[in-house]
């Protein structure tokens, strides 16, 4: 039996470590899904990796990831709004 991790449950796990406050494990957790091949959580992960690296104090790279998602992603207004408050960090 091939077992194929499913990038959608490291999103889901990255998000209750992200409640629970591990913010390391949190990160970890997206960057994981990230990785995974044919994943179909792009956006998700992204955006939810950029949250983690704010929560972790490190705006350099939560600007850095928010330059790649809107460059993917444009529309999103959601992430259009959290890269103004970035630019506030």
């Amino acid at each position: 039996q091939n077992e194929t991790p499913d990038a959608s449950l490291y999103n889901q796990l990255g998000l209750c470590k992200l409640k629970g406050g591990d913010y390391e494990a949190a990160l970890a957790a997206f960057q994981a899904g990230l990785e995974v091949e044919g994943n179909t959580a792009t956006q998700s992960l992204m955006f939810n990796e950029l949250v983690a690296y704010e929560y972790l104090g490190q705006y350099d790279k939560a600007k850095l990831a928010m330059d790649q998602y809107l460059a993917l992603y444009p529309d999103d207004e959601k992430a259009q709004r959290e890269a103004v408050f970035l630019q506030t960090r």
